[in-house]
């Protein structure tokens, strides 16, 4: 090896060592700075807990002021008095990967990660009433469905694919997407409460939870604009959020625990 190609040479390794450093440097600033973010936002308020024992809950839903809780451990729906808390009926899936659990009027919906559909549910015996596929732009390998939720006959989408996760808002009727747009966090959970869409953003190692509230419009450009962080969650791993009535629900993975909470 000449001289001129050794020099080229470690040219070569200390700009791949500089460029390393700088994007270490730039991941902990994110992180510094979202610790900074989630230090400003106020804490929710626990007014009462449910104990869910050994559930995986990855959706949570309210009807007729039960709430329904999407266990996926044994794909099963369990419906609970959230004042007992106890569970009241139990609704066995045909879905091997259920994520997520929303409903309009006393119809049941979920989705299925494996086959990344949206599956309308009969609650009486857990059979497929009928469903239609969730539209993946990219890498459908590396892209999650984690959570539905509905307003009127619109079904919403929470998409996870890095930082190209998505929100989709789909007709129920015929899965026609309205609208779509960039989550600008790591949406875990979705619920709708009059006009606003509530957003559970969690990425777990890196921030905590906290709850991103959106006024509804047909603008996907407006409503990322009115996005505003109104509370961090509480708990360790937030896994759902529904609401019955006014009080809001957040569902805790790491914990087993459903919290009745209120905001700032």
């Amino acid at each position: 090896m000449n001289i001129n190609s050794r020099n080229h040479s470690n040219w070569l390794i200390l700009f791949l060592m500089c460029t390393l450093f700088l994007w270490g440097e730039s991941c902990n600033t994110g992180k510094k700075n979202q610790q900074k973010v989630n230090a400003t936002i106020p804490e929710a308020e626990v007014l009462s807990s449910i104990d869910l024992k050994d559930v995986a809950s990855m959706g949570l839903v309210a009807i007729d002021r039960q709430l329904l809780v999407l266990d996926t451990k044994v794909a099963v729906i369990k419906k609970m008095d959230p004042v007992q808390g106890n569970i009241t009926q139990r609704i066995d899936l045909k879905i091997k990967a259920p994520v997520g659990l929303t409903a309009i009027g006393k119809t049941v919906w979920t989705t299925d990660n494996e086959n990344k559909t949206v599956v309308q549910i009969d609650t009486k015996n857990g059979e497929i009433i009928k469903s239609f596929e969730v539209p993946i732009d990219g890498d459908v390998e590396h892209t999650n469905i984690q959570d539905i939720a509905a307003s009127g006959k619109f079904i919403w989408i929470a998409l996870e694919a890095g930082w190209s996760s998505k929100i989709l808002k789909m007709n129920s009727t015929d899965g026609e997407v309205i609208m779509e747009f960039f989550a600008d966090c790591f949406p875990k959970g979705l619920a709708v409460h009059k006009r606003n869409l509530y957003i559970l953003a969690y990425n777990k190692g890196v921030y905590n939870g906290t709850i991103k509230k959106m006024s509804i419009s047909g603008d996907p450009v407006k409503m990322r604009k009115s996005a505003c962080f109104i509370s961090n969650t509480p708990g360790k791993e937030p896994s759902g959020i529904a609401f019955i009535g006014k009080e809001l629900w957040i569902s805790d993975n790491q914990l087993n625990q459903i919290h009745k909470i209120k905001l700032p």
